[in-house]
């Protein structure tokens, strides 16, 4: 209830790390499916576990920076941001697509740069009243 990781005390060990990269997907379509039923208090609800659980896994690696380790997940970020939005929040937007965006430039997916523009593309849009 309170979106703590319960069991994930650094060091962890390969299994403990491996159960947290196979939460991230699920928590993000959880997030995506409360979206599009238009339920944002639990779309954020599971964006923000997401998100704390891309932490604790950036945290793992040892290597990560601090941007990376405070962007956690950049698809739950992206999902914050479209909640954001929704809400006509568009600096809060703004922060969650900068974390998404630090994610996409750190890694070598170009669908993590095309969602990542995307989004911001349609914070510009939404910021206009276009």
């Amino acid at each position: 209830a309170a979106d703590q990781l319960v069991g994930a005390d650094l060091p962890l060990s390969t299994d403990r790390h491996n159960e947290l990269v196979r939460l991230l997907d699920p928590l993000t379509d959880l997030a995506e499916c409360h979206f599009r039923l238009d339920r944002l208090e639990q779309a954020e609800r599971f964006a923000r576990r997401g998100v704390a659980v891309g932490r604790r896994y950036w945290e793992s690696k040892g290597y990560a920076s601090s941007g990376q380790i405070a962007a956690g997940d950049g698809p739950c970020r992206l999902w914050l941001a479209r909640v954001a939005m929704a809400r006509q929040a568009w600096p809060e937007a703004d922060v969650h697509i900068a974390h998404a965006r630090v994610l996409a430039d750190r890694g070598s997916h170009s669908e993590d740069h095309r969602q990542v523009t995307a989004v911001a593309a349609e914070l510009e849009r939404l910021r206009a009243g276009r």
